[in-house]
């Protein structure tokens, strides 16, 4: 089985396969995905890079606990939005 890693990075695509050779960052289309999904995840991405502080990226983040909690509830549903759509191909892990 497939292990397709749902974790946000800066300047990254948020989807990782993880595979015995070690890990590698995919686009977003590398999966069969419906449209709202992809663009759903692409979004979520952006919301994270937009914390990025590149003049100090050591205080990059978000800017409250409450807009971190909220980013880690819609990665949350994706993540099962994922996994419900990928069904038995994949296994969806959620890093945060």
């Amino acid at each position: 089985m497939k292990v397709l890693r749902l974790s946000p990075e800066y300047f990254c695509s948020p989807l990782w396969l993880e595979t015995d050779d070690g890990v590698e960052n995919i686009p977003t289309d590398a999966v069969d995905l419906p449209s709202p999904l992809r663009e759903a995840l692409e979004r979520w991405a952006a919301d994270y890079a937009e914390t990025f502080q590149a003049d100090d990226p050591g205080s990059s983040g978000f800017e409250s606990p409450e807009a971190a909690a909220d980013f880690e509830r819609v990665g949350s549903a994706l993540a099962a939005e994922l996994s419900r759509v990928l069904g038995h191909s994949y296994r969806v892990l959620l890093r945060i």
